[in-house]
């Protein structure tokens, strides 16, 4: 990831990522690396259409983030699915053909649109955005901004 991010300091920003978590319990593993999370989106798009979006997001999100696993690779996509409820091999076929591939397209040609260069991205009403892993601060700046003009 120092490659990638040359001007960063990396290990700083990973450090602060495990900071920021541990007052919700939560873990923020030793990324080194990025994965590729094109399929992981195509998967996400079969599970909202088979109604465990939300499972395979939080699961998702754990097993990269967390346990670090690497979300582009099909075989952890699959044990993904099991573990919340999918079927593995109906996810394989749904990859194979691509059939949420256009919908994954339109996503990133939306996300463009908006102005979107980075994830996350965060839009709170008229505000500009909060773009990464923003402090919890800023969040709260920008809600107490908005409830002081109501």
């Amino acid at each position: 990831m120092n490659e990638l991010f040359s001007q960063f300091d990396v290990d700083h920003m990973l450090a602060e990522c495990r900071r920021r978590v541990l007052p919700y319990d939560l873990k923020f593993g030793a990324l080194t690396w990025l994965s590729n999370s094109h399929s992981s989106l195509e998967a996400a798009e079969y599970a909202r259409e088979n109604g465990h979006y939300d499972a395979f997001h939080h699961a998702v999100f754990k097993a990269y983030f967390s346990e670090t696993h690497d979300i582009g690779d099909r075989r952890v996509l699959q044990g993904i699915a099991k573990q919340i409820g999918l079927d593995p091999q109906e996810l394989e076929k749904a990859l194979n053909t691509g059939i949420h591939s256009n919908r994954v397209a339109q996503g990133t040609m939306e996300a463009r649109k908006r102005g979107i260069t980075a994830v996350p991205t965060f839009f709170i009403e008229d505000l500009p955005p909060i773009i990464g892993a923003a402090p919890e601060n800023r969040f709260r700046s920008a809600l107490q901004s908005i409830e002081e003009r109501k």
